[in-house]
């Protein structure tokens, strides 16, 4: 039996983490963020295997405010009005993109 497509809403991240969507799993979201990471430096995080899909109104799919080592990869961002992949904060970041496709935006 076929793993069924999940949908689900926007992520805020302030801590170590893994989200893996295994390729079924739908970010969707409006006017704001897809994923916003905030953690503290030092700390891992990955995101792999997620649709991210802003509906055509939302902001950044993934924004990086800070965090250690941040790895994406197998993700797919679409339907955002500014950037797909937004890095900003105080610098420090480890940041590993592998596999991503970014359709849209700014």
């Amino acid at each position: 039996m076929a793993a069924l497509r999940r949908d689900f809403g926007p992520v805020s991240i302030y801590g170590p983490i893994t989200i893996d969507g295994g390729n079924r799993a739908n970010i969707a979201f409006t006017g704001d963020h897809g994923i916003l990471v905030n953690a503290p430096a030092g700390v891992f995080v990955t995101l792999r295997g997620l649709s991210i899909n802003g509906l055509g109104t939302g902001l950044d799919a993934i924004t990086l405010i800070s965090g250690g080592r941040i790895t994406v990869e197998d993700c797919s961002l679409n339907g955002f009005t500014e950037a797909g992949l937004w890095i900003g904060g105080l610098g420090g970041q480890n940041i590993l993109v592998h596999n991503m496709t970014i359709t849209g935006g700014d």
